[in-house]
Protein backbone atom coordinates (compact mmCIF):
# COMPACT_ATOMS: atom_id res chain seq x y z
CA UNK A 1 0.00 0.00 0.00
CA UNK A 2 1.31 3.52 -0.67
CA UNK A 3 2.57 5.73 2.38
CA UNK A 4 0.46 8.86 1.32
CA UNK A 5 2.82 11.04 3.25
CA UNK A 6 5.77 10.98 0.92
CA UNK A 7 3.51 11.94 -2.00
CA UNK A 8 2.11 15.13 -0.29
CA UNK A 9 3.23 18.36 -1.93
CA UNK A 10 5.08 20.82 0.97
CA UNK A 11 1.08 22.71 1.25
CA UNK A 12 -0.66 19.57 2.41
CA UNK A 13 1.97 18.79 5.55
CA UNK A 14 0.54 20.51 7.81
CA UNK A 15 -2.64 19.88 9.80
CA UNK A 16 -5.64 22.11 10.32
CA UNK A 17 -8.48 22.42 12.41
CA UNK A 18 -12.25 21.76 10.97
CA UNK A 19 -14.94 24.14 12.82
CA UNK A 20 -17.57 22.74 10.09
CA UNK A 21 -17.63 19.02 11.38
CA UNK A 22 -20.93 17.73 12.65
CA UNK A 23 -21.01 18.23 16.63
CA UNK A 24 -23.12 16.40 19.26
CA UNK A 25 -26.55 17.81 19.87
CA UNK A 26 -25.53 18.11 23.42
CA UNK A 27 -22.61 20.49 22.33
CA UNK A 28 -24.08 24.74 21.77
CA UNK A 29 -21.84 25.63 19.04
CA UNK A 30 -20.01 28.91 19.29
CA UNK A 31 -17.33 28.18 17.23
CA UNK A 32 -18.25 27.56 13.20
CA UNK A 33 -19.78 30.86 11.51
CA UNK A 34 -23.04 29.21 10.67
CA UNK A 35 -25.91 31.45 9.99
CA UNK A 36 -29.42 30.63 11.44
CA UNK A 37 -31.48 28.68 9.32
CA UNK A 38 -34.55 30.42 9.83
CA UNK A 39 -33.14 33.03 7.47
CA UNK A 40 -32.68 30.56 4.65
CA UNK A 41 -35.36 31.47 1.72
CA UNK A 42 -36.80 27.66 1.57
CA UNK A 43 -40.02 28.46 0.15
CA UNK A 44 -38.84 31.51 -2.13
CA UNK A 45 -35.79 29.58 -3.83
CA UNK A 46 -38.11 26.87 -4.46
CA UNK A 47 -40.51 28.95 -6.17
CA UNK A 48 -38.04 31.24 -7.89
CA UNK A 49 -36.51 28.01 -9.49
CA UNK A 50 -39.54 26.36 -10.34
CA UNK A 51 -40.83 30.00 -12.21
CA UNK A 52 -36.97 30.23 -13.90
CA UNK A 53 -37.13 26.37 -15.52
CA UNK A 54 -40.36 26.96 -16.91
CA UNK A 55 -39.18 29.87 -18.66
CA UNK A 56 -35.64 28.70 -19.63
CA UNK A 57 -36.28 24.88 -19.74
CA UNK A 58 -33.05 22.66 -19.27
CA UNK A 59 -30.76 25.29 -20.23
CA UNK A 60 -30.72 26.20 -16.98
CA UNK A 61 -28.98 23.65 -15.63
CA UNK A 62 -26.33 23.63 -18.84
CA UNK A 63 -22.24 24.96 -18.54
CA UNK A 64 -21.91 28.82 -18.22
CA UNK A 65 -19.60 31.21 -18.86
CA UNK A 66 -16.83 31.50 -16.25
CA UNK A 67 -17.62 34.97 -15.59
CA UNK A 68 -21.17 34.78 -14.27
CA UNK A 69 -24.98 35.41 -14.79
CA UNK A 70 -24.68 39.12 -16.32
CA UNK A 71 -27.92 40.50 -14.62
CA UNK A 72 -26.68 39.11 -11.60
CA UNK A 73 -23.11 40.56 -11.94
CA UNK A 74 -25.09 44.27 -13.21
CA UNK A 75 -26.98 44.36 -9.57
CA UNK A 76 -23.86 43.53 -7.46
CA UNK A 77 -22.25 46.39 -9.52
CA UNK A 78 -24.51 48.85 -9.10
CA UNK A 79 -25.68 47.53 -5.61
CA UNK A 80 -21.47 48.50 -4.78
CA UNK A 81 -20.19 51.17 -6.63
CA UNK A 82 -21.55 53.79 -4.82
CA UNK A 83 -20.35 56.84 -6.50
CA UNK A 84 -18.06 54.99 -8.17
CA UNK A 85 -19.47 54.02 -11.92
CA UNK A 86 -19.28 50.04 -11.89
CA UNK A 87 -20.64 47.82 -14.73
CA UNK A 88 -20.80 44.18 -14.88
CA UNK A 89 -17.31 44.51 -16.35
CA UNK A 90 -15.76 44.65 -12.89
CA UNK A 91 -17.45 41.33 -11.26
CA UNK A 92 -16.84 38.07 -11.50
CA UNK A 93 -19.32 35.86 -9.79
CA UNK A 94 -17.52 33.12 -7.56
CA UNK A 95 -17.73 30.11 -5.77
CA UNK A 96 -18.43 31.93 -2.96
CA UNK A 97 -16.27 34.76 -1.50
CA UNK A 98 -13.51 31.45 -0.49
CA UNK A 99 -13.04 31.09 -3.96
CA UNK A 100 -12.44 34.41 -4.80
CA UNK A 101 -9.63 34.73 -2.11
CA UNK A 102 -8.18 31.68 -4.23
CA UNK A 103 -7.98 33.18 -7.57
CA UNK A 104 -6.75 36.64 -5.99
CA UNK A 105 -3.48 34.04 -4.87
CA UNK A 106 -3.54 32.43 -8.25
CA UNK A 107 -3.18 35.67 -9.95
CA UNK A 108 -0.81 37.72 -7.72
CA UNK A 109 0.96 35.49 -5.40
CA UNK A 110 3.90 33.01 -6.78
CA UNK A 111 6.62 31.40 -3.84
CA UNK A 112 7.57 33.87 -1.61
CA UNK A 113 5.64 36.81 -2.52
CA UNK A 114 4.67 39.11 0.42
CA UNK A 115 0.96 39.50 1.41
CA UNK A 116 0.30 41.97 4.43
CA UNK A 117 -2.93 41.06 6.81
CA UNK A 118 -4.45 42.00 9.54
CA UNK A 119 -3.40 39.64 13.30
CA UNK A 120 -5.51 38.53 14.02
CA UNK A 121 -7.45 37.59 10.68
CA UNK A 122 -9.68 34.83 9.04
CA UNK A 123 -8.18 31.81 9.32
CA UNK A 124 -9.89 30.59 5.51
CA UNK A 125 -7.41 33.53 4.05
CA UNK A 126 -4.57 32.42 5.70
CA UNK A 127 -4.88 29.01 4.97
CA UNK A 128 -5.03 29.51 0.42
CA UNK A 129 -1.91 32.11 1.18
CA UNK A 130 -0.06 29.60 2.95
CA UNK A 131 -0.63 27.23 0.25
CA UNK A 132 0.21 29.49 -2.23
CA UNK A 133 3.59 29.90 -0.35
CA UNK A 134 3.31 33.70 0.62
CA UNK A 135 5.37 35.50 2.89
CA UNK A 136 2.78 36.32 5.00
CA UNK A 137 3.33 39.45 7.37
CA UNK A 138 0.80 40.92 10.23
CA UNK A 139 0.14 44.11 11.37
CA UNK A 140 -1.46 44.12 15.31
CA UNK A 141 -5.70 44.59 14.77
CA UNK A 142 -7.25 47.41 17.32
CA UNK A 143 -10.72 48.14 18.36
CA UNK A 144 -10.93 50.68 15.48
CA UNK A 145 -8.73 49.13 12.65
CA UNK A 146 -5.28 47.93 11.67
CA UNK A 147 -2.43 49.69 13.22
CA UNK A 148 -2.02 52.19 10.73
CA UNK A 149 1.32 53.13 11.76
CA UNK A 150 2.62 50.06 12.15
CA UNK A 151 1.32 49.40 8.68
CA UNK A 152 3.41 52.17 7.08
CA UNK A 153 6.22 51.22 8.79
CA UNK A 154 6.45 47.77 7.73
CA UNK A 155 5.56 48.90 4.22
CA UNK A 156 8.58 51.27 4.51
CA UNK A 157 11.45 48.33 5.69
CA UNK A 158 10.05 46.12 2.83
CA UNK A 159 10.55 49.14 0.16
CA UNK A 160 14.37 50.04 1.11
CA UNK A 161 14.52 46.10 0.25
CA UNK A 162 12.19 45.90 -2.81
CA UNK A 163 9.78 43.33 -1.01
CA UNK A 164 6.58 45.60 -1.07
CA UNK A 165 3.42 43.28 -0.94
CA UNK A 166 1.35 42.30 -3.33
CA UNK A 167 -1.45 43.27 -1.54
CA UNK A 168 -2.82 43.87 1.82
CA UNK A 169 -6.03 41.43 2.87
CA UNK A 170 -8.64 43.14 4.91
CA UNK A 171 -12.05 42.42 6.52
CA UNK A 172 -12.76 46.21 7.94
CA UNK A 173 -16.39 45.82 9.03
CA UNK A 174 -17.67 43.39 11.15
CA UNK A 175 -13.96 41.41 11.40
CA UNK A 176 -14.00 37.90 11.27
CA UNK A 177 -13.22 36.70 14.24
CA UNK A 178 -12.78 39.72 16.16
CA UNK A 179 -16.14 41.63 15.51
CA UNK A 180 -14.07 44.92 15.00
CA UNK A 181 -14.70 47.65 12.51
CA UNK A 182 -12.46 49.85 11.42
CA UNK A 183 -13.22 53.49 11.69
CA UNK A 184 -13.43 55.84 8.66
CA UNK A 185 -10.19 57.92 9.49
CA UNK A 186 -8.26 54.80 9.80
CA UNK A 187 -9.61 53.57 6.24
CA UNK A 188 -8.59 57.26 5.18
CA UNK A 189 -4.99 56.41 6.49
CA UNK A 190 -5.19 53.09 4.87
CA UNK A 191 -5.51 54.58 1.67
CA UNK A 192 -3.14 57.49 1.45
CA UNK A 193 -0.56 54.77 3.04
CA UNK A 194 -1.37 52.73 0.16
CA UNK A 195 -1.25 55.14 -2.69
CA UNK A 196 2.03 56.37 -1.37
CA UNK A 197 3.31 52.85 -1.55
CA UNK A 198 1.53 51.44 -4.82
CA UNK A 199 0.06 48.78 -2.67
CA UNK A 200 -3.27 46.86 -3.49
CA UNK A 201 -5.86 46.71 -1.17
CA UNK A 202 -8.51 42.97 -0.85
CA UNK A 203 -11.17 43.73 1.10
CA UNK A 204 -13.19 41.20 2.46
CA UNK A 205 -16.94 41.88 3.06
CA UNK A 206 -18.89 38.80 3.95
CA UNK A 207 -20.77 40.94 6.90
CA UNK A 208 -21.49 44.34 5.91
CA UNK A 209 -25.02 44.08 5.28
CA UNK A 210 -25.55 42.40 8.71
CA UNK A 211 -25.48 45.47 10.99
CA UNK A 212 -26.83 46.11 14.09
CA UNK A 213 -26.88 49.97 16.03
CA UNK A 214 -25.45 52.10 12.71
CA UNK A 215 -25.08 51.02 8.97
CA UNK A 216 -21.46 50.37 8.02
CA UNK A 217 -18.99 53.27 7.05
CA UNK A 218 -17.64 53.65 3.40
CA UNK A 219 -16.15 50.60 1.60
CA UNK A 220 -12.42 51.22 0.56
CA UNK A 221 -13.77 50.53 -2.76
CA UNK A 222 -16.47 53.32 -2.39
CA UNK A 223 -13.79 56.27 -0.79
CA UNK A 224 -10.90 54.75 -3.32
CA UNK A 225 -10.17 57.57 -5.55
CA UNK A 226 -8.80 55.05 -7.94
CA UNK A 227 -5.35 55.74 -6.82
CA UNK A 228 -5.15 52.73 -5.17
CA UNK A 229 -5.97 49.54 -6.35
CA UNK A 230 -9.10 47.84 -4.23
CA UNK A 231 -10.68 44.97 -5.10
CA UNK A 232 -13.42 43.56 -3.38
CA UNK A 233 -14.70 40.28 -2.22
CA UNK A 234 -18.67 39.85 -1.24
CA UNK A 235 -20.72 37.01 -0.78
CA UNK A 236 -24.85 35.88 -0.17
CA UNK A 237 -23.69 33.24 2.10
CA UNK A 238 -24.92 35.26 5.05
CA UNK A 239 -27.64 37.02 3.41
CA UNK A 240 -29.56 34.02 1.63
CA UNK A 241 -27.77 31.00 2.06
CA UNK A 242 -24.24 29.13 2.22
CA UNK A 243 -25.63 26.62 -0.14
CA UNK A 244 -25.91 28.78 -3.18
CA UNK A 245 -22.29 29.36 -3.43
CA UNK A 246 -22.90 32.61 -4.85
CA UNK A 247 -20.20 35.40 -4.78
CA UNK A 248 -18.31 37.80 -6.22
CA UNK A 249 -15.45 39.78 -6.74
CA UNK A 250 -15.04 43.52 -8.07
CA UNK A 251 -12.18 44.81 -9.63
CA UNK A 252 -10.32 46.38 -12.22
CA UNK A 253 -11.71 45.31 -15.81
CA UNK A 254 -8.33 43.87 -16.44
CA UNK A 255 -8.27 42.38 -13.59
CA UNK A 256 -11.34 40.63 -13.92
CA UNK A 257 -10.44 39.75 -17.96
CA UNK A 258 -7.55 38.14 -16.55
CA UNK A 259 -9.06 36.39 -13.76
CA UNK A 260 -11.32 34.58 -15.59
CA UNK A 261 -9.30 32.02 -16.43
CA UNK A 262 -8.25 31.02 -13.59
CA UNK A 263 -12.20 31.07 -12.60
CA UNK A 264 -12.27 28.16 -15.58
CA UNK A 265 -9.31 26.21 -14.38
CA UNK A 266 -10.72 26.00 -10.75
CA UNK A 267 -14.23 24.88 -11.60
CA UNK A 268 -15.18 25.61 -15.36
CA UNK A 269 -18.05 27.28 -14.06
CA UNK A 270 -20.47 27.75 -11.24
CA UNK A 271 -23.90 26.90 -11.29
CA UNK A 272 -26.17 28.89 -13.48
CA UNK A 273 -29.27 27.43 -11.52
CA UNK A 274 -27.99 29.15 -8.23
CA UNK A 275 -26.88 32.58 -9.80
CA UNK A 276 -30.13 32.97 -11.63
CA UNK A 277 -32.28 32.05 -8.38
CA UNK A 278 -29.84 34.59 -6.38
CA UNK A 279 -30.59 36.95 -9.09
CA UNK A 280 -34.51 36.28 -8.94
CA UNK A 281 -34.11 37.25 -4.91
CA UNK A 282 -31.92 40.00 -5.46
CA UNK A 283 -34.47 41.73 -8.27
CA UNK A 284 -38.29 40.70 -6.99
CA UNK A 285 -36.91 42.43 -3.12
CA UNK A 286 -37.12 39.34 -1.35
CA UNK A 287 -33.15 39.72 -0.35
CA UNK A 288 -34.15 43.42 0.97
CA UNK A 289 -36.57 42.48 3.37
CA UNK A 290 -34.63 39.12 4.60
CA UNK A 291 -31.49 41.09 5.33
CA UNK A 292 -33.76 43.60 7.54
CA UNK A 293 -35.15 40.25 9.15
CA UNK A 294 -31.29 38.74 9.50
CA UNK A 295 -30.84 41.85 11.36
CA UNK A 296 -33.35 41.90 13.82
CA UNK A 297 -32.63 38.37 14.31
CA UNK A 298 -28.77 38.59 14.92
CA UNK A 299 -28.84 41.56 17.04
CA UNK A 300 -31.40 40.07 19.41
CA UNK A 301 -28.83 37.08 19.54
CA UNK A 302 -25.77 39.82 19.81
CA UNK A 303 -27.48 41.09 22.86
CA UNK A 304 -28.17 38.15 24.49
CA UNK A 305 -24.62 36.90 24.31
CA UNK A 306 -23.54 40.17 26.32
CA UNK A 307 -26.35 39.92 28.74
CA UNK A 308 -25.03 36.33 29.41
CA UNK A 309 -21.52 37.07 29.64
CA UNK A 310 -22.73 39.94 32.29
CA UNK A 311 -24.44 36.94 34.02
CA UNK A 312 -21.57 34.83 34.19
CA UNK A 313 -18.33 37.28 34.46
CA UNK A 314 -15.04 35.89 34.47
CA UNK A 315 -11.95 37.93 36.42
CA UNK A 316 -9.59 39.38 33.80
CA UNK A 317 -11.57 38.48 30.63
CA UNK A 318 -13.43 40.78 28.48
CA UNK A 319 -14.91 40.45 25.37
CA UNK A 320 -15.41 42.77 21.98
CA UNK A 321 -19.28 44.04 21.39
CA UNK A 322 -19.55 43.89 17.49
CA UNK A 323 -21.81 46.28 15.63
CA UNK A 324 -22.63 43.46 13.17
CA UNK A 325 -21.46 40.14 12.03
CA UNK A 326 -21.36 36.86 13.52
CA UNK A 327 -18.44 37.15 15.78
CA UNK A 328 -17.39 38.27 19.48
CA UNK A 329 -13.28 38.71 20.14
CA UNK A 330 -13.34 36.99 24.22
CA UNK A 331 -9.56 38.29 25.92
CA UNK A 332 -8.88 35.37 28.58
CA UNK A 333 -7.57 36.21 31.83
CA UNK A 334 -3.35 36.53 31.91
CA UNK A 335 -2.12 33.06 31.74
CA UNK A 336 -5.13 31.38 30.45
CA UNK A 337 -4.34 29.05 27.59
CA UNK A 338 -7.19 28.90 24.59
CA UNK A 339 -6.03 25.90 23.33
CA UNK A 340 -6.27 24.43 26.43
CA UNK A 341 -9.86 25.99 27.28
CA UNK A 342 -11.13 25.13 23.74
CA UNK A 343 -10.55 21.51 25.20
CA UNK A 344 -12.08 22.04 28.37
CA UNK A 345 -14.93 23.72 27.09
CA UNK A 346 -15.74 21.04 24.86
CA UNK A 347 -15.92 18.89 27.68
CA UNK A 348 -18.36 21.05 29.34
CA UNK A 349 -20.81 21.11 26.03
CA UNK A 350 -19.80 23.97 24.33
CA UNK A 351 -17.56 24.19 21.12
CA UNK A 352 -15.48 27.54 20.72
CA UNK A 353 -12.59 28.45 18.27
CA UNK A 354 -8.99 29.42 20.14
CA UNK A 355 -7.03 32.61 18.78
CA UNK A 356 -3.96 30.40 16.93
CA UNK A 357 -5.97 29.84 14.34
CA UNK A 358 -6.47 33.62 13.66
CA UNK A 359 -2.88 34.07 13.21
CA UNK A 360 0.23 33.19 10.71
CA UNK A 361 2.28 33.57 14.23
CA UNK A 362 2.85 30.96 16.65
CA UNK A 363 2.00 31.78 20.41
CA UNK A 364 -0.92 33.81 20.11
CA UNK A 365 -2.92 31.58 22.20
CA UNK A 366 -5.10 34.49 24.65
CA UNK A 367 -8.08 34.99 23.62
CA UNK A 368 -11.21 32.39 21.67
CA UNK A 369 -14.01 33.66 18.61
CA UNK A 370 -17.61 33.35 20.27
CA UNK A 371 -19.85 32.67 17.32
CA UNK A 372 -23.03 33.88 17.97
CA UNK A 373 -25.24 33.89 15.11
CA UNK A 374 -26.56 29.94 14.95
CA UNK A 375 -27.10 29.36 18.42
CA UNK A 376 -30.76 30.20 19.75
CA UNK A 377 -30.79 32.54 22.60
CA UNK A 378 -31.27 29.82 25.54
CA UNK A 379 -28.28 28.11 23.97
CA UNK A 380 -26.15 31.53 23.35
CA UNK A 381 -27.24 31.32 27.79
CA UNK A 382 -26.54 27.80 27.79
CA UNK A 383 -22.82 27.69 26.05
CA UNK A 384 -21.56 30.77 28.05
CA UNK A 385 -22.77 29.47 31.66
CA UNK A 386 -20.70 26.00 29.93
CA UNK A 387 -17.71 28.54 29.25
CA UNK A 388 -18.12 30.54 32.30
CA UNK A 389 -17.85 27.16 34.30
CA UNK A 390 -14.50 25.81 32.36
CA UNK A 391 -12.60 29.06 32.36
CA UNK A 392 -13.08 29.35 35.99
CA UNK A 393 -11.84 25.62 37.12
CA UNK A 394 -9.11 26.89 34.85
CA UNK A 395 -8.21 29.80 36.67
CA UNK A 396 -8.08 28.04 39.75
CA UNK A 397 -5.06 26.31 37.87
CA UNK A 398 -3.40 29.52 36.80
Amino acid sequence: MIQWNSFYAARAQGDYQNLVSTLADSIVQMAGGFPDERVFPGAEALEAMQSLYEQAGPALMQYAGPIGYEPLRQWVAERAGGSTALSADHVLLTHGAQQGIDLIARMLLDPGDTVIVEAPTFHGALWVFQSHGARILSVPLEQDGMDVSCLKQMLADLARTNQLPKFIYTIPTFHNPTGYTTSLERRVAMLEICSTFGVPIVEDLPYSDIWYDAPPLPSYLELSDHSVSVIQLGTFSKTLCPAFRVGWMIGDESFIAKTIHFKHISDTCSSLLMQRTAYELCSNGFLERNVSKARNLYRQKRDALMEALARHPIEGASCSRPGGGFFAWLTLPAGMSATVLKKHALEAGVAVAASPMFYEEEGRDHACRITFSCPQAAEIETGVGRLATAMNRLIQQI
